[in-house]
């Protein structure tokens, strides 16, 4: 029996690993030919000292804090120089690692659940607002930041197992602090990783540290001390090296950022839901002062907010995925930034996006019910209303209620053995249906609009005609616009 669960769980990984690689590279075939844009003309065209690996610690030392991504530029140039093909079969390895990754993580915390880690891989993969991280090869940062954030966190997970010997757990530590250096190095937002690494802690505590006194808990969080000191260390070098901790030659009220960016994150929030319009360059206006729509944005954010906080009693798995959007979006709206808002940055939050909504997809196909934050199970066959005070009264105390397995209460197994009610069966069987649609639909929309804004991004007329239609008050638009058409000898139209 444990062979034969061990062969169905090694043909799972491979079917959901190929799955994954199968579906990037269909998506994103038609970005191999995309030409240099924008921060690449002067990041890699123009930069003469990735031509030369002998000079290579003068490139890492003009940007050390992402000295770890800027190296993959150099070692782009010695085996391609400026063939574009080469830089972006590096920019869409690490989008199908990351894309391999998210799968792994999630396949440890959803063990009984194989459909949402592969479904989360499958949504983030494919979802298009990640086409500006993929294809614009400048983005490479993000990429790699995210990469050895997710490989830092998978080790994290191995390293807090306490099935693994002494020694075996040792190892995962020191690599997992390697691989957050890594992180660090390759770009700025890999300093959430703590934050997120608490968070899962408190969404998902270990059974060894829930026999713990409150002291002796916090004794036995000393590991994170060295991700301290890398973060200390990091705003050090930043500091002696660009002048200052945050943008050397730029400021803004942080007043007026901070309203600003409440109205960015809704909009963040529209975009991953549904993802239309997608712009390189958004002009975004400053908010200057607490507005219906500063107000209105508000009160969505602190709704979230508190569904995030409702649903941790209940269903933490949501709680998680909610809070990792903010967390990992946080680094790019506190710190004020010449760009208002940019679709790049979302690539590590839509992790978080892409777990809630195969999450939400999950409930309604292995319950037969649509999903709902304060009802997510019916105890002993009770009616909503009964749930509800079911909620406020005795289940408090109670236990997070597991996920369902496909093979218990009521899900494909029981489905498939008839071994369900009829009623029951030919609701299962309805909800089931739509939900399995539901989630192939999506997919399928993600990878047509992929592969759709791919075409865009293939040449820098298209790409810059099409900003320029969706953001008619943008100057920079409009300038790289016309360097387009004076490059197409176009003069007439520049």
């Amino acid at each position: 029996m444990e062979s034969e669960a061990g062969n169905k769980k090694k043909r799972q990984l491979f079917f959901s690993t190929f799955l994954i690689i199968l579906l990037t590279l269909i998506i994103y075939s038609d970005s191999f030919k995309v030409p240099f844009h924008y921060d690449d003309q002067m990041g890699i065209v123009t930069n003469y000292s990735i031509r030369h690996l002998g000079s290579i610690y003068k490139f890492l030392l003009s940007n050390p804090t992402r000295a770890v991504s800027n190296l993959t530029f150099c070692l782009n140039y010695f085996f391609g120089e400026l063939n574009p093909f080469g830089y972006h079969v590096v920019n869409i390895f690490f989008h199908v690692l990351n894309g391999i990754l998210v799968y792994f993580v999630l396949s440890l915390i959803f063990s009984s659940t194989p459909l949402i880690p592969v479904l989360s891989a499958l949504f983030f993969v494919s979802h298009p607002v990640n086409v500006e991280s993929v294809t614009y090869i400048s983005s490479r940062a993000g990429l790699m930041s995210t990469t050895f954030f997710l490989l830092s966190f998978y080790l994290f997970m191995k390293f807090r197992n306490s099935d693994f010997s002494f020694n075996k757990r040792l190892l995962f530590y020191f690599l997992m602090l390697f691989s957050y250096i890594l992180s660090v190095g390759s770009k700025e937002i890999g300093i959430t990783l703590p934050v997120v690494l608490i968070l899962y802690e408190f969404c998902f505590p270990f059974t060894d540290d829930q026999a713990l006194s409150k002291v002796q808990a916090i004794k036995n969080k000393i590991f994170y001390l060295p991700f301290l000191v890398i973060i200390l260390m990091a705003f050090i070098v930043r500091y002696f090296t660009v002048g200052s901790f945050l943008h050397p030659a730029f400021t803004r009220d942080y007043y007026i950022n901070l309203l600003t960016q409440i109205n960015v994150t809704v909009s963040y929030i529209k975009l991953l839901f549904l993802p239309v319009n997608l712009n390189v360059d958004r002009h975004f206006p400053l908010t200057t002062g607490f507005d219906f729509n500063t107000l209105f944005s508000s009160g969505i954010i602190l709704f979230i907010l508190y569904l995030a906080f409702a649903c941790f009693k209940n269903r933490r798995e949501i709680s998680f995925s909610i809070f990792w959007f903010f967390i990992t979006l946080s680094p790019t709206s506190v710190i004020p930034l010449e760009d208002v808002m940019s679709e790049r940055w979302l690539y590590l939050p839509s992790i978080g996006f892409s777990i809630f909504l195969s999450m939400s997809l999950y409930q309604i196909l292995s319950r037969g019910q649509v999903l709902s934050f304060f009802n997510y199970w019916k105890p002993n066959g009770k009616t909503l209303t009964e749930v509800k005070l079911h909620i406020r009264g005795t289940r408090r105390n109670r236990p997070n209620p597991p996920l369902p397995p496909f093979n218990k209460g009521g899900g494909w197994g029981d489905l498939l053995t008839g071994s369900l009610p009829a009623g029951r069966q030919v609701k299962t069987r309805f909800y089931s249906f739509w939900a399995a649609f539901c989630s192939a639909l999506i997919i399928l929309f993600f990878s047509i609009a992929t592969y759709q804004r791919n075409l865009v991004w293939s040449d820098w007329l298209s790409l810059w005609e099409d900003t320029v239609k969706k953001s008619p008050l943008n100057a920079r638009a409009f300038l790289n616009l016309g360097v387009g058409y004076e490059k197409k000898e176009m003069f007439n139209e520049a």
